[in-house]
């Protein structure tokens, strides 16, 4: 039993013949589902789930010209759940954003701020891209008019070739300034603390990294992971994230040969993405003794069409 289900359950069953019955000029107007905050909106959902905001409900959405019936439709909403409460009621907080009744466009510019797919490179880079996965999770139920559907399909598209470039540009620096650089050089400074903030960001962007190659938005940190084992790459890099997160034991030098320049990995691999051979190459940070955490995006250079650039094992320094 999940959230998703027992929601669209509880509006095929009952709402959605309330609405054919007391608005037949409106239906075709209309869209239902349940899409953004929540686990069960990413299909994640569980008994643990089930202490907030969590329960079956639905949104409705109009299209513009029937705006001046929200009014009218959120209490048909709200008559309908008390007159008909579902078999599980959700249990709302102050902090959520409870299911309501609005436009198409409104619903959309309280996730991602715009009323439809953003027309600019500016519009793109100011949208949190976990708001981005919000806005394209979940499921439709109903869509008369078919404007909900339209707009979640160009959001589908995601990013742009020039927007995508860029972020995954940005990936690319990150990664290699937190785990090519700054993270052997803080564990031989026996600073564990830091490390293990480094380690984190390094594992972040390479999700980061992953996701965009996927061309899938990245949710939320809570579910990041869980999310990358569901895409082909993924599931490959989740195997390796694992290993460079097992917890060590010991003083933090044991990560690190006593000896090492920094710039290579003594125990690297090569791994298949999609059929075919990549120079993305993971050194396992292990209390054995292996060397450090590092990651090339030649890779991704060459996926992309880029200029092929070389490994030098030196990243900007601050």
């Amino acid at each position: 039993m999940t959230g998703m289900q027992i929601s669209r359950d509880y509006f095929e069953s009952h709402a959605l013949t309330a609405l054919r019955r007391d608005f037949p000029a409106l239906i075709g107007h209309l869209a239902a589902g349940l899409v953004g905050n929540g686990s069960e909106c990413f299909g994640y959902d569980d008994e643990a789930s089930r202490d907030h905001d969590w329960g079956a409900d639905f949104f409705l959405w109009t299209d513009p010209e029937s705006a001046g019936e929200i009014d009218r439709l959120t209490r048909c909403k709200e008559e309908l759940m008390r007159c008909v409460p579902p078999t599980y009621v959700r249990k709302a907080t102050p902090f959520a954003l409870t299911p309501s009744v609005s436009t198409v466009g409104d619903f959309y510019k309280t996730l991602i701020g715009v009323p439809d797919r953003p027309q600019s490179t500016v519009e793109w880079l100011r949208i949190p891209e976990e708001n981005l996965a919000l806005a394209v999770n979940g499921a439709v139920f109903y869509d008369g008019p078919g404007l909900f559907t339209e707009v979640r399909g160009r959001l589908l598209a995601h990013y742009p070739e020039d927007v995508r470039r860029k972020k995954l540009s940005s990936c690319c620096m990150a990664i290699a300034q937190t785990g090519q650089y700054n993270y052997p050089r803080t564990v031989r400074r026996g600073d564990a603390v830091t490390a293990s903030i480094i380690l984190h960001r390094f594992a972040e962007q390479v999700m980061a990294m992953v996701f965009l190659l996927e061309r899938t938005y990245r949710p939320y940190y809570k579910w990041q992971f869980r999310r990358l084992q569901e895409l082909p790459l993924g599931r490959r890099i989740a195997l390796l994230l694992r290993q460079i997160h097992h917890p060590h034991s010991g003083s933090v030098h044991r990560l690190l040969p006593p000896t090492g320049d920094g710039k290579g990995s003594q125990d690297a691999g090569r791994f298949s993405f999609g059929g075919t051979e990549t120079d993305i190459v993971f050194g396992f940070a292990h209390r054995d003794g292996v060397s450090k955490v590092i990651v090339t995006a030649l890779h991704i250079y060459r996926r992309l069409g880029m200029r092929r650039v070389t490994q030098t094992g030196e990243s900007r320094k601050q």
